[in-house]
């Protein structure tokens, strides 16, 4: 996605970069929303652009937004909200109560493991408002603490969603930047994905075993039949076909010649229009404030590749980079944590990879930045829209989720994860020379 360099006046370049600077600052403070600050932000840059000559609008449009990243994110939004507007996610977690009976710790393993099978498949945000409303829910019948489901399901959706390429939105820009397939995704990051899974669950559960007492079962909840939530039966099964299409078509697409976003793009379709729903209910459901605060950040951070600034940077760094690709792996993962834990990960996606793009040391580098963007999202509350969900969730319940009590898990498992995905990729990458 990235555009060639062209020569700038170095009051242009100046304000192009204040311009990035200020955008991303803004951001981080949350003190205006992002969308606004993002368009705003992407609109200078437009000017900046065009005004002096640099690029003429036709150009600027076609070369500096990822129409098909952006198409791609639309239709997977459709498809989700398609499938819960079925009953599907209520149904298996409904079903997930009845199986395990009640019993507060094997619910607690359970929604756990339904999170981390769902977050590679949608992103954080849905993935929160699937699981969230349905723990509330679940919590009141039962009477239980919804709060330490809460803080696991809000950290598993941001680094399980690392598994595949449509499992977050940085995943999906990073692929674009970088070229890179589905099948990708679960040969170099899925194996890693389910080590940190299997690492990640005990010690959750130890943190949060003083809160899963045992509670008392409220027979009647055991009397409900799941199949009572399907609210369309039609789009229920159509949903499930879909989602396994998809699965199915991502894997395939590097051998069938086409694209993912494509593959979303005539599934949607198919699906909208078997579903029987009103096509403008299910769009008003997308969530057109995250589309065009990609669309602004885009052209933000590409403004900075036109003038060159990327380049720039990128020659810095390279031989820093280049002394060692353990160190660069570990640079690497832990800068993208650190800043996607105060930043949201989606602006750090959108302009680290460009940057290892142009210092062009090998396709193995991106695997620890996707990793690291999402590990980012559970260091604190205010990290990911899926962790703000939960501590919303939580407030609306008149439960509070502290800055501290999140911190401390959050921070904790971060650590743990980070150490044991450099172990991973120092392992394949570096003693065993994997070229990624």
């Amino acid at each position: 996605m990235s555009v060639t360099a062209h020569e700038a006046d170095p009051i242009i370049i100046g304000l192009i970069i204040i311009v990035f600077i200020s955008s991303y600052a803004i951001i981080s403070s949350e003190k205006v929303h992002r969308t606004l600050v993002a368009l705003g932000g992407g609109s200078l840059t437009m000017l900046l652009l065009v005004m002096p000559g640099i690029l003429t609008y036709e150009d600027l449009i076609l070369k500096l937004i990822s129409w098909r990243t952006i198409l791609f994110i639309i239709m997977m939004m459709v498809i989700v909200n398609l499938a819960a507007r079925s009953g599907l996610f209520q149904f298996i977690a409904l079903y997930l109560v009845k199986l395990t009976k009640g019993e507060i710790k094997l619910m607690y393993v359970s929604f756990f493991l339904l999170t981390c099978a769902i977050s590679p498949f949608f992103d954080t945000i849905t993935t929160m408002l699937i699981l969230g409303p349905l723990t509330i829910e679940i919590s009141r019948v039962l009477e239980f603490d919804p709060r330490p489901f809460l803080i696991s399901e809000a950290i598993a959706a941001n680094y399980a969603s690392s598994a595949t390429l449509v499992g977050s939105i940085p995943n999906i820009i990073i692929a674009d930047i970088a070229e890179l397939q589905f099948l990708d995704f679960i040969i170099y990051i899925g194996p890693l994905a389910i080590i940190l899974v299997v690492s990640s669950l005990p010690i959750l559960f130890l943190l949060n075993k003083k809160h899963l007492e045992p509670i008392e079962i409220v027979a009647a909840i055991f009397t409900i039949d799941p199949q009572v939530v399907i609210t369309n039966r039609r789009l229920f099964y159509f949903s499930i076909g879909a989602i396994i299409l998809i699965i199915f078509g991502f894997s395939l697409s590097p051998f069938i010649g086409m694209e993912p976003a494509l593959i979303a793009f005539v599934i949607a379709a198919f699906l909208l229009g078997f579903s029987g729903e009103d096509p403008e209910e299910v769009f008003n459901d997308v969530d057109w404030s995250s589309i065009f605060f990609i669309i602004g950040l885009f052209v933000i951070v590409e403004g900075l590749s036109v003038v060159g600034v990327i380049d720039a940077i990128a020659g810095m760094i390279k031989p820093i980079l280049e002394i060692n690709p353990a160190l660069a792996i570990a640079i690497i993962l832990i800068f993208s944590a650190l800043t996607s834990s105060v930043v949201d990960n989606i602006p750090i996606a959108t302009a680290l990879a460009p940057l290892l793009v142009t210092v062009n040391l090998g396709r193995y580098l991106f695997w620890p930045l996707i990793v690291g963007v999402n590990i980012g999202g559970i260091v604190l509350p205010i990290s990911s829209p899926a962790s703000a969900l939960a501590v919303s969730m939580a407030e609306k319940e008149h439960k509070p989720i502290s800055f501290l009590d999140f911190l401390q898990v959050g921070l904790f498992v971060a650590v743990v994860l980070i150490v044991i995905s450099f172990l991973y990729f120092g392992l394949i990458f570096v003693i065993l020379g994997i070229p990624g």
